[in-house]
């Protein structure tokens, strides 16, 4: 009789238990479709609102400009001028392909001082423009080395670029280096900043921009 009743005590304890698993992992499951529900369907306009918000980009036309600072005497310290300016922020992920096409796109619609253009920015505008042509300029066995470890793809990057000949600059026609100085700004400094094009830009320019 002893035996019979601790085995009958013992199934009742696996029972509760098996009990109490069963009502926690319909909780979680509750819990988990309740935040769907309120996710999909209850906050379902806010995070499309949030989507949105990431994956547009946004044009200002506009700025209100910063107010007057005067003296006791009411006389101007600091004021206000006017100054219309083109920026470019690069986005992520595009190709050298796309920014030429849109440097081509804009560049006769805007006035640039090309005597800033340097003889560095025309061979990397060259080589994003020909890269088929500039993979040529390497050989096989410095490809082997990049493999191999014992050279950087930077260091390949180098060796191209000393390649450019003058020869192969010449087919660069006017149209085209005032492309290579847009290129060049539209890299300059870090990914993620705000590239100044042009400040003091003239009121069709920054019309064609806008």
């Amino acid at each position: 009789m002893a035996r019979y009743k601790k085995k009958t005590n013992y199934d009742n304890v696996v029972k509760r238990r098996f009990t109490i698993f069963l009502v926690v992992l319909v909780s979680l499951f509750s819990v988990v479709f309740v935040k769907l529900v309120k996710v999909m369907i209850l906050d379902n306009k806010k995070y499309n609102e949030s989507l949105v918000a990431l994956t547009s980009t946004q044009v200002t036309l506009s700025s209100s400009p910063r107010g007057r600072i005067l003296d006791r005497n009411y006389n101007v310290i600091v004021d206000n001028k006017a100054s219309k300016s083109i920026v470019y922020k690069k986005k992520k992920n595009i190709k050298n392909s796309e920014m030429i096409s849109l440097a081509y796109e804009v560049g006769p619609h805007i006035t640039l001082d090309l005597s800033k253009l340097t003889m560095r920015s025309k061979k990397e505008f060259f080589l994003a423009k020909y890269p088929d042509i500039c993979n040529k300029k390497v050989t096989d066995y410095e490809r082997e080395l990049v493999k191999q470890r014992k050279m950087t793809n930077r260091e390949l990057e180098e060796l191209k670029i000393k390649r450019i000949t003058d020869e192969d600059l010449s087919i660069f026609q006017e149209e085209d280096l005032k492309v290579a100085y847009l290129f060049y700004l539209m890299n300059k400094g870090y990914t993620y900043e705000e590239k100044t094009i042009k400040s003091d830009v003239s009121d069709s320019e920054y019309a064609y921009i806008s």
